[in-house]
């Protein structure tokens, strides 16, 4: 769309203001699939996000101006400390007397409907429009909302001018491989649909796609589809009458029992009570006058129409939202459950192992703990008994020695200890540096009740979320997962007592890590930098620190981070950034390893546009890593990769 006709179409049209909304969302925040009422747009001003508009994400952060339009999905997953932004909703329509030919553009074009993004390059004068507007609003006189909506014409001719000044082509948004997954779940959701068959519909492997959810949006693609369903269930429980098993079916579940326990573990209550409680919330709002509704909640609607299309419209207020992890109200369930389990161990055998082909050989501890009761003396003796260990969570009493421990991040931290948990996540079992040693551990999934089967008499969790959950079965203690590696083994060496056992693993390590530094330090030189990142897509690529990816290159084998990379990492704890192809050359060091999937497209570097212009792929110094592979972060996996790389290195060397 040409800028005339952009703007001809906005001048002729007849602009509502319906709601202007501020918000600052926390750390680890969400707003999950909250459906746009009307036309809107959606300013950041302050923090990092990541943005899902209907199945397109941004990677936002600081001032960053998106527009959506009626019925769009938006979701958001705070990446900082904090998010600040402000929502304007609208509705703007052509009037009758307007000319045939504007009706027309606006018919083809629709700006209304239009989803776009940038980054102004003034955000302060739209920052500064905003600002009054969302003052203005709250005053709530006829006088004020008059001069919101003189303020709101003005934020559009600015937008507009910026918007077209940095061309409105470049930010129309393009499906990438979660946007497209994304896509294809808000369509299919009723049906069955595995991690396999999502693979197999997006043409890539599923290590892949995990992957990449995960750097996204911190959690896996089913994990994702759960949520959706869940929320699309929510949706029939408030707007209609249908019986349950009708709902169930609807969202994806044959089972109505089944659906019910999964929505219960997400809400904290069953379907029924939900609705419930949903009328109950409904009716007090009814009941409530208008200086009660402003002087609670000053951002919501305030004009009668604009709280009739509330209530009856069938879309859902704006609701900040943390992953739940169980209701109080489960912890008789909790109970009852624990009382009902017999105990009975399920013995798993030691974790020594060999040198495979094709991959470094993983660091396990010699003599690792068994997940059944141990015949050693010593272990007897001390049975039974606690102590107490001062945690992020507080004092928390953990037994002397744990024989059924239960975890889901930190298996290779366990297993470089010795100790072989009886549960956790599958995903981390298929890290190719732990394969041996672990089939007979149980998958815990999202499953609470699988963790109270399992019996547990410890719990180490890295998600702060479930801690509360998790401290209602057993003992629980909560390492945070942003630590360094070091950091990390140490504690769980003073968690469990352990600490020769991290000191001996560690001196092995320093061993086998200096001797791959050794075998290089002639190849890459001491002022080399390494740039390490992923293939990405038409939207960009994901860019590495001293974490995920990169941490065994940077914190493993001691290669030099490039200082812009070093700044795109503004944050303590941030360990990626998203950033586009186009400036990919600020960021590209001495050398850079590309982590790919299996089913990627192969590229030729030489020859595409970006690439063709990095020194290190001029030099020959460009690396694809398997993604999959170096994916994992846990101690053995990052000696894995360190010597991989090590021997990558080399090899590209001899040739």
């Amino acid at each position: 769309m040409q800028q005339d006709e952009h703007i001809e179409i906005w001048q002729h049209s007849l602009v509502h203001v319906l709601d202007i909304r501020h918000q600052v969302m926390q750390s680890n925040e969400q707003l999950f699939t909250y459906q746009l009422p009307t036309s809107g747009f959606l300013y950041t001003v302050r923090g990092e996000a990541l943005l899902l508009v209907d199945s397109t994400v941004y990677s936002v952060r600081g001032f960053h101006l998106i527009h959506a339009g009626k019925g769009a999905q938006l979701n958001i997953q705070v990446s900082g400390s904090e998010l600040e932004y402000y929502l304007v909703l609208y509705k703007a329509v052509m009037p009758l007397s307007g000319t045939s030919a504007n009706s027309r553009k606006a018919g083809v074009y629709d700006p209304y409907q239009m989803q776009y993004h940038f980054v102004p390059h003034q955000p302060l004068s739209l920052y500064s429009t905003i600002t009054r507007m969302s003052m203005h609003w709250q005053q709530q006189s006829k006088m004020e909302q008059f001069h919101v909506k003189a303020l709101f014409y003005q934020w559009v001719y600015d937008l507009v001018g910026q918007l077209h000044a940095q061309d409105i082509s470049a930010y129309l948004p393009a499906p990438d491989l979660i946007s497209m997954c994304i896509q294809y779940m808000q369509e299919n959701y009723s049906k069955s649909i595995t991690l396999e068959s999502l693979a197999e519909v997006m043409n890539c492997s599923h290590g892949h796609l995990s992957n990449r959810f995960k750097q996204t949006f911190n959690c896996g693609p089913i994990d994702w589809l759960i949520r959706l369903r869940m929320e699309r269930a929510k949706e029939l429980l408030r707007g209609t009458d249908a019986a349950l098993k009708e709902i169930a079916q609807d969202v994806g579940y044959a089972d109505v029992y089944y659906f019910s326990r999964v929505f219960k573990k997400h809400t904290g209550y069953s379907p029924g009570k939900w609705k419930m409680k949903q009328v109950e919330s409904e009716n007090n709002l009814l009941n409530r006058g208008r200086n009660e509704i402003v002087a609670q909640k000053p951002n919501c609607y305030i004009d009668s129409d604009n709280y009739y299309q509330y209530k009856c419209g069938g879309f859902v207020p704006v609701q900040k939202v943390t992953r739940s992890s169980l209701a109080v109200s489960l912890l008789l369930t909790f109970t009852l459950l624990l009382s009902a389990c017999g105990g009975t161990a399920i013995t798993t055998t030691g974790n020594t192992t060999s040198p495979t082909s094709g991959a470094a050989q993983p660091l396990h501890a010699s003599s690792p703990n068994s997940g059944g009761t141990s015949s050693n003396p010593d272990h007897a003796a001390t049975e039974g008994k606690v102590r107490t260990v001062s945690t992020i969570m507080g004092n928390v009493d953990v037994p002397v020695n744990p024989t059924r421990v239960v975890t889901d991040y930190y298996l290779g931290d366990l297993l470089a200890l010795g100790i072989t948990p009886i549960g956790t996540y599958e995903l981390y079992k298929k890290s190719p540096y732990l394969q041996e040693g672990t089939a007979d551990i149980v998958d815990i999934g999202e499953s609470l009740e699988a963790v109270i089967d399992l019996n547990p008499d410890l719990i180490i969790t890295g998600d702060r979320e479930k801690y509360e959950a998790f401290s209602k079965i057993a003992p629980t203690v909560l390492i945070p997962n942003n630590l360094g590696m070091y950091e990390e083994l140490s504690e769980f060496g003073r968690v469990l007592n352990k600490k020769s056992e991290v000191e001996a693993w560690l001196a092995t390590y320093e061993q086998r890590v200096a001797s791959a530094r050794q075998s290089i330090q002639d190849i890459v030189g001491k002022d080399e930098t390494v740039t390490v990142i992923d293939s990405g897509d038409k939207g960009g690529v994901n860019l590495f620190g001293n974490g995920y990816t990169g941490r065994s290159f940077y914190e493993g084998l001691g290669l030099i981070m490039p200082d812009t990379v070093q700044q795109a990492m503004h944050k303590k704890d941030q360990q990626w950034q998203r950033i586009s192809l186009e400036v990919l050359a600020k960021y590209a060091g001495d050398r850079v390893f590309v982590a790919v999937g299996k089913t990627e497209d192969k590229i030729d570097y030489k020859k595409a546009p970006v690439w063709s212009k990095l020194a290190a792929v001029q030099n020959d110094h460009l690396y694809e890593i398997d993604g999959w592979r170096f994916w994992f972060s846990d101690p053995i996996s990052i000696l894995g990769q360190v010597e991989e790389v090590a021997k990558m290195i080399i090899e590209r060397a001899k040739k």
